[in-house]
């Protein structure tokens, strides 16, 4: 299909294989078929490497590894001694967590599935879809919202898989089953169904298992030098202000 655009010809469409339309939720909407993404799922097949899905590196011990969680009534508390440190989808996106709203303790019930446990995945799945991030110790005291798909994967596969995940290939992968108007939503079938992961060599997963915990690790750090530089101002001030107010 064709357009002109100042007295040239432009192209408006393209085709697929009637292969592509039986695939997956046989989705009519042509940006599930969008050119880059089909390039890079073209590339993925052409790399040699074994595509497998992702439950193959996810923990096997556990029954269902990749999941969400039903709606929830939130009560809200005033603190942390009333209430769990609560974040939300966009929130896990920030590079340190915020503790600014409580999920109530007394009026929230099987609290401890929406805790996550350290090593997981966390991607979202509304509005801006397919972000992931590593719960690390830190992150792990967190009462997270409903809105997240929850991955569990190996132990030695984390970093890896966190890489793979937020990579341009996954990605693509990803946003093609997207789906709804103003809000977009991904659920978990999308994830164990779609997602084809590539085995690399051992020594290459390794490595970048590695690389992605170390900068995890080198994140927190950054956080609990810039938390202990801001206390030590804060400690400077109000010490400055308290000798200044006694009687000389």
């Amino acid at each position: 299909m064709t357009g002109t655009s100042a007295g040239k010809a432009t192209h408006l469409g393209f085709a697929i294989s009637s292969r592509e339309l039986r695939k997956g939720d046989r989705r009519l909407d042509a940006s599930n078929y969008a050119r880059e993404s089909m390039r890079l799922r073209s590339i993925l097949d052409d790399s040699g490497f074994l595509l497998v899905p992702i439950m193959s590196f996810t923990d096997p011990e556990v029954p269902e590894s990749v999941f969400n969680l039903g709606r929830f009534k939130r009560v809200w508390a005033d603190d942390s001694e009333t209430g769990y440190p609560y974040l939300s989808a966009s929130e896990i996106l920030l590079r340190k967590p915020m503790r600014t709203r409580f999920v109530s303790k007394k009026k929230t019930e099987n609290v401890e599935r929406f805790f996550a446990k350290e090593g997981w995945i966390l991607m979202t799945c509304s509005g801006t879809v397919g972000q992931p991030m590593v719960v690390t110790k830190k992150w792990a005291d967190y009462f997270y919202t409903h809105d997240l798909i929850r991955i569990l994967p190996k132990e030695t596969e984390t970093g890896y898989l966190y890489a793979y995940m937020s990579s341009k290939f996954a990605q693509a992968l990803l946003t093609k089953d997207q789906y709804g108007g103003t809000v977009k939503h991904l659920e978990p079938h999308h994830v164990f169904e779609s997602i084809r992961v590539p085995v690399l060599p051992d020594d290459a997963r390794a490595k970048i298992h590695q690389l992605i915990m170390k900068a995890y690790d080198l994140r927190e750090q950054a956080n609990q030098l810039e938390e202990s530089a801001i206390k030590e101002l804060e400690q400077t001030i109000e010490e400055a202000a308290l000798k200044r107010s006694q009687p000389s």
